[in-house]
């Protein structure tokens, strides 16, 4: 499956705003990301990422890929619901955790388009919106977003 989403920095929760245009609050819920580096790879140098994410009793083990060039980020994603019992899997095959990622997250949906809005423990808000390229820019119109970063939240905690 590609992934194609911008994210950016926001100073303000956008929930109304994106209530107001028709979209519809899903849910709100706490995740827990623990990225793990490749025993034998460079995932910075290759432009992946394994990450494991806990949400409640429930985990999704992700591995993303290489971003594509482009004015928006688009990259294969490929998820597996797993049990916890594979951190000790990855960590007896020589990976090694790097970093967790603490996020309260808001999820939103406007048409077919998903929105969530994140506080991120240590950086702060964003808003996060995925869809197809052109319904995307529409949609940060609409909220009045006019610039965007490229970087993952990994990323900006490694800085």
């Amino acid at each position: 499956m590609k992934e194609i989403e911008i994210k950016a920095k926001i100073e303000e929760d956008l929930s109304n705003k994106i209530i107001e245009n028709n979209g519809v609050f899903l849910r709100e819920v706490f995740q827990e990301d623990i990225y793990f580096e490749h025993p034998c790879r460079d995932f910075k140098e290759s432009d992946e990422a394994l990450r494991l994410r806990k949400e409640g009793n429930n985990f999704i083990l992700t591995f993303k890929g290489r971003r594509e060039e482009g004015k928006i980020k688009k990259r294969e994603e490929i998820e597996a619901k797993v049990e916890e019992s594979i951190i000790e899997i990855l960590e007896r095959l020589g990976f090694k955790k790097v970093c967790i990622i603490r996020k309260k997250r808001k999820e939103f949906s406007l048409g077919n388009v998903k929105i969530f809005i994140d506080d991120v423990e240590n950086l702060g808000k964003f808003i996060e919106i995925e869809g197809n390229e052109e319904e995307i820019f529409n949609i940060m119109k609409i909220l009045g977003i006019k610039e965007y970063i490229k970087e993952t939240y990994l990323e900006l905690i490694m800085k």
